[in-house]
């Protein structure tokens, strides 16, 4: 897990956490944008490692090979 992958889940884990002890409005708000949140930088990290994955493979192929 990356070092900004660790702070977001910190702050979902938090977000549940008061969202369980006051259920508001502004406590689902709140936990659902977190939860959006690290969802996405963890999607953005995995196309990103696909990415990298893909190019190094056309490095030493020379050639894109999708399946």
């Amino acid at each position: 897990m990356f070092e900004s992958d660790k702070w977001l889940y910190g702050d979902v884990q938090q977000n549940r956490k008061i969202f369980e002890d006051n259920d508001s409005q502004l406590a689902r708000r709140n936990y659902l944008s977190s939860l959006f949140a690290f969802y996405e930088i963890i999607l953005s990290n995995l196309r990103e490692t696909i990415a990298k994955l893909l190019v190094d493979k056309f490095d030493l192929r020379g050639k894109w090979e999708f399946h």
